[in-house]
């Protein structure tokens, strides 16, 4: 079949759900040799993100014509992401998950609760969909005009999820998880108790990551020194309670646990 498409190269990786392999994202090209790295691990991040969305309406949508929606916003996000050139891969999104699960059973909740906590995290940046892939891309300091125009992803992700059933906690994150703990944040300037909690805990697990994996413009730091720069911002850019199950996460030794675990799933993916 692929032959007589003239497919001569082609990278398919599993949507993962529960740990459970529920479907795969392929994609194909009349070139051999055509796919890169960077290629497999845009594939992954939006498998991951897939999942998220799969995961999510299966949850909260019971009914058959509330399923047939899910499957439509399912293949809409779908669409979304394969026009994309985000850089970011599918094992930050897992790695800020892990986290965001682990931060929130450190404050008390229950199982359940944590999983679709972290399950909504993996779309907290669905909204650089609408950025060009040069900006994500770039490794140079952003100009000012950048800067505002990379910090309209928030508001982006918060329009794509808004309205949509069983979405509410991703759409909190997706809009919430740049506001700081000092109202200096974007989009809203929300301070203090302001921000939803879920935005909250997911700003300090996808901020330990970035410093953990390192950025185009930044190499990767140690654990101790991520968890370090974190607390020097508690209560300034992020919310002290979740710094503080942070730091307990590390004392306890948690961390390389919980990065590793998702290492490794993103991996076999």
């Amino acid at each position: 079949v692929l032959r007589d498409a003239g497919i001569q190269s082609s990278v398919t990786v599993p949507i993962l759900w529960q740990d459970q392999v529920i479907g795969s994202l392929g994609a194909g090209r009349n070139e051999l040799a055509a796919f890169t790295a960077a290629d497999v691990s845009q594939l992954v991040a939006t498998a991951s993100q897939v999942a998220a969305v799969i995961g999510i309406s299966a949850t909260a949508e019971k009914h058959r014509r509330e399923v047939a929606e899910s499957h439509e916003q399912s293949g809409f996000l779908l669409a979304e992401a394969a026009e994309s050139h985000d850089h970011a891969t599918g094992v930050h999104l897992l790695n800020v998950r892990g986290l965001t699960e682990a931060l929130a059973i450190q404050n008390g909740y229950q199982e359940d609760d944590a999983r679709a906590l972290g399950l909504a995290a993996i779309l907290h940046d669905v909204g650089k969909l609408s950025l060009p892939a040069s900006l994500l891309a770039s490794s140079n300091a952003l100009t000012q005009q950048e800067r505002e125009l990379m910090q309209q992803h928030a508001d982006a992700g918060f329009k794509l999820l808004a309205g949509r059933p069983g979405f509410e906690l991703a759409t909190a994150i997706a809009k919430s998880h740049h506001e700081r703990w000092n109202g200096d944040g974007y989009p809203d300037g929300l301070a203090g108790n302001a921000i939803p909690e879920a935005a909250t805990i997911v700003s300090v697990a996808d901020a330990y990551d970035a410093i953990t994996s390192g950025r185009p413009y930044r190499s990767p730091r140690p654990i101790s020194a991520a968890v370090r720069e974190i607390v020097s911002h508690s209560g300034s850019q992020f919310s002290p309670k979740i710094v503080e199950a942070l730091t307990q996460l590390h004392q306890r030794g948690k961390l390389v646990a919980a990065h590793n675990a998702t290492d490794d799933l993103a991996t076999v993916a």
